[in-house]
């Protein structure tokens, strides 16, 4: 079930978008299920992260474009990406254009978006949770 703040973003994009986009936010959260998703009405954005804070507390990023949707990362250009998926050339967001849900649901998504999250955490300092001790944020492919 899509959050809130994708359905605020998402409520009037084209079905096939709509159903690529509610693939990458399975896949967020597949990967962080406590993630905060904040929508940006005014940049047509849904923003996910360990906080409310678009520069400081989220990873990534969906925004809705004409023909894909764009899944993007605050610091990309500082992610490993092994894949070359990543496009941009700024000192630090990067995306990923993404035409399908195939796409949307692969390995190679799943691993950028734990590289994100590990990224955030690690410059938060959030203490992730292993299975062992239940302390600090879950997060789903950590060990």
């Amino acid at each position: 079930m899509p959050t809130a703040a994708f359905d605020e973003i998402f409520a009037d994009v084209p079905p096939a978008l709509a159903g690529i986009g509610k693939r990458l936010e399975q896949a967020i959260l597949a990967v962080h299920p406590a993630a905060v998703a904040v929508p940006y009405p005014g940049y047509k954005s849904v923003n996910y992260g360990f906080g409310t804070r678009k520069n400081a507390e989220a990873y990534a990023y969906l925004v809705p474009q004409k023909d894909r949707v764009n899944l993007g990362f605050y610091r990309g250009a500082h992610l490993a990406d092994p894949p070359d998926l990543l496009e941009g050339s700024g000192a630090d967001l990067r995306h990923v254009k993404v035409r399908d849900e195939t796409a949307a649901g692969s390995e190679a998504i799943a691993q950028l978006i734990r590289a994100g999250v590990e990224e955030r955490r690690d410059a938060l300092g959030v203490a992730a949770r292993r299975a062992s001790d239940g302390t600090g944020e879950k997060m789903i492919g950590q060990e």
